[in-house]
């Protein structure tokens, strides 16, 4: 067999390489202005310039955390990225953000990547746009807003998990324990107790399984038959609110059926194709002040779910009136 050796053509690939830094100097000068006008109360990204590398990295606040921007050939993409000294606090603070992934998934209505990466120091959590390329100057005003929307959306999802002290934890534990008590003592709800914690209280109605039927050995998001629940969320501790969230993982099509046709009614922000979570409906906010007691709370959650009975009985409505149409 003949032995062939290829000369290395220096010149074209510095050349290459030259074209690579320009064109994503090029990108980012674009996009910083885009980005840092979405992060202009956290100030992540004020000190950032146009740069020859396919990240671009903004602060979140703490120490050894950021988030990161890339931009490539065949996809754009978020990172928070957890990169602390210690590998032990590293793998601490992701299990701690990874303890609330369904929270976290549902708020932001996608599904992140989580890696741990346990033969690495960093970990990082990751969300992908991969129908976008940086040599597509067209994709670039799209590329720009996931940058911007999600690496914000992504930073309020997260940090809220790790920027609280031992009192305010205790003092959103016990809330969370006044809203559990509620759904166990309301007679038209059933409670879950295994799938709520400090930040959602989930429960269902019969009214709404009657709607949505359970999907048996085809778990959903939150790992149980039932495909949707309704959740009171308890995040600042000041005030909360209730709202109707969908997960389509392993649904059927009749499920999903039923949940475009909800769409209709109630369009929910999350409600492109091939969704994952979707939130269509949720009740006013209540004050719930730490001067209250559990009997006024109690009121307060019965003014909410007195919003929920009335959009059950407004949904199952307009879906016969809309299946009389058909007909």
């Amino acid at each position: 067999m003949d032995l062939v050796f290829y000369l290395k053509d220096e010149e074209n690939e510095k050349a290459a390489e030259e074209g690579r830094h320009q064109l994503r100097k090029k990108y980012w000068t674009y996009a910083i202005p885009i980005i840092q006008q979405k992060h202009q109360l956290r100030g992540s990204f004020n000190n950032s310039n146009p740069t020859t590398s396919n990240t671009l990295s903004g602060g979140v606040g703490i120490s050894g955390l950021r988030i990161d921007c890339v931009a490539n050939y065949d996809f754009a993409r978020i990172d928070f990225v957890i990169s602390k000294g210690d590998v032990k606090q590293n793998k601490e603070i992701f299990d701690i953000l990874y303890s609330h992934k369904y929270e976290v998934e549902s708020e932001l209505g996608i599904t992140l990547t989580w890696e741990r990466a346990d033969e690495n120091k960093a970990s990082w959590i990751s969300y992908y746009s991969r129908d976008v390329s940086i040599t597509n100057e067209e994709d670039w005003e799209r590329m720009a807003n996931f940058h911007a929307e999600w690496s914000d959306k992504i930073c309020s999802a997260l940090l809220p998990y790790l920027q609280e002290n031992d009192e305010e934890k205790t003092r959103l534990q016990n809330r969370a324990s006044i809203l559990r008590q509620w759904t166990i003592e309301h007679p038209a709800i059933n409670e879950n107790p295994v799938k709520s914690n400090r930040t959602f209280t989930r429960f269902t109605t019969d009214a709404m399984t009657e709607l949505l039927p359970d999907l048996p050995n085809a778990p959903s998001g939150w790992n149980t038959d039932n495909h949707y629940f309704y959740e009171i969320v308890n995040r600042a501790g000041n005030g909360v609110y209730m709202q109707f969230a969908l997960s389509s993982r392993n649904a059927n099509p009749e499920f999903l059926d039923i949940c475009e046709r909800i769409n209709e009614f109630y369009k929910a922000k999350k409600g492109k194709k091939n969704w994952q979570w979707r939130l269509p409906f949720r009740t006013k906010t209540v004050c719930i002040s730490d001067d209250l007691s559990k009997e006024q709370i109690f009121e307060k959650l019965d003014e909410c779910f007195e919003e929920i009975q009335n959009f059950e009985r407004d949904l199952k409505n307009k879906l016969s009136l809309d299946e009389s149409a058909k007909a």
